[in-house]
């Protein structure tokens, strides 16, 4: 029987005791990997790596806190705020399920929402917010914080923040701030408090 050249080689190099060269950790556990400025263009290869860079994020913050901690998939919510071809992802620290209790990430303000960009280069936080909703647009971020958030606002009160995405410096800005008491009509969010604290079924 003859052999194909690289078959041959391969057998060489088995015969004379070389050791074969350790596969990449991606082979090895079935997943891959992408490297920091990589963005994949498929989406949900994109998510993928964004959510795996989040959880290793979170074990390294809170673990310890949590004594133990995950983010479901339900954690997580894609959304477009850069105007760019990949989503972005908010996460709900209202649905990480820490293992002392859920109200470690909440309060009167609302929950802990995160969000992360993973496109234009490595995965990284834009901002971290306690919130009772919000609603991602075109180039913007609008949310319904505490009322102390605003200046000259209180507890009992909530304050409307818009965030303008900056292009040049790649980042969230405060575009407004609006007491809800000031606001003629407060706006409906997208997702509500309570899209950040139920968990889907």
């Amino acid at each position: 029987m003859r052999l194909m050249p690289t078959a041959m080689a391969l057998l060489a190099g088995c015969a004379d005791g070389s050791p074969t060269p350790p596969q990449p950790e991606s082979e090895q556990a079935g997943e891959t990997i992408y490297r920091a400025g990589e963005a994949p263009d498929e989406i949900e290869a994109h998510l993928v790596r964004m959510k795996s860079v989040i959880r290793q994020d979170l074990k390294i913050a809170f673990d310890k806190r949590c004594e133990g901690i995950t983010a479901p998939d339900d954690a997580f919510i894609p959304i477009e705020i850069t105007g760019g071809g990949l989503p972005e992802l908010a996460l709900s620290m209202g649905l990480v399920e820490c293992n002392i209790g859920p109200t470690v990430f909440s309060g009167t303000g609302g929950v802990n929402v995160q969000f992360w960009i993973g496109s234009g280069g490595p995965v990284r936080l834009l901002l971290e917010q306690q919130m009772h909703g919000f609603t991602p647009g075109d180039g913007y971020l609008q949310a319904v914080q505490h009322g102390a958030t605003c200046p000259g606002g209180a507890g009992p009160d909530s304050c409307i923040v818009t965030y303008r995405w900056n292009d040049n410096g790649r980042r969230l800005e405060v575009a407004s701030m609006v007491l809800g008491s000031d606001a003629p009509m407060p706006p409906a969010m997208n997702y509500d408090i309570e899209d950040l604290t139920r968990r889907s079924r």
